[in-house]
C-alpha cells in the first residue's frame, strides 16, 4: 500500500520497528537553480585568479606598448615640424633678451636679429 503524504509529513521508521509521521524534511540534494549569464559572469570576473590576471595583465600591457608609442608619436610630430616649419621659424612678435651683455645671452640676441626677429637687448 502506498500512502501520499505531504512534503513536510513524511513517514520514517523508529528503532522499535514501526512508522511514525516526521515534520522534518528529508535530507536531499540541494537544488539546483538556474543563474543568469550574467550572475556567472559576475561570478567568474570576482575569483581571485582572475582579478589578479586581469589587474597585472594591464599593467604588464601598459609599460610593454606605451613606450612605443610615445616614441613614435615623439618621432612623428618632430618629422611633421621639420617637414612644416622647413628648419626655420617666421617671427611672431618681439623677443626680451636678458643678459646679452656678453655669452650667450649675446650669441643669442645677435643669431635671432639675422633671422629678422625684433630682438630688444635688456
Amino acid at each position: 500500500m502506498v500512502v501520499f503524504l505531504p512534503i513536510d509529513r513524511m513517514l520514517t521508521s523508529d528503532d522499535s520497528g514501526g512508522t511514525h509521521a516526521s515534520t522534518s524534511l528529508p535530507s536531499t540534494r540541494p537544488r539546483r537553480t538556474r543563474q543568469s549569464i550574467i550572475s556567472k559572469l559576475n561570478d567568474f570576473v570576482h575569483r581571485d585568479y582572475i582579478t589578479d590576471i586581469v589587474f597585472y595583465g594591464f599593467w604588464l600591457g601598459f609599460w610593454v606598448f606605451m613606450p612605443p608609442v610615445i616614441l613614435l608619436g615623439t618621432l612623428l610630430l618632430a618629422v611633421y615640424d621639420l617637414i612644416t616649419a622647413r628648419g626655420y621659424r617666421q617671427p611672431c612678435g618681439p623677443v626680451l633678451v636678458t643678459g646679452c651683455d656678453t655669452g650667450f645671452g649675446k650669441a643669442l640676441a645677435l643669431a635671432l636679429a639675422e633671422r629678422h626677429w625684433k630682438v630688444r637687448p635688456q
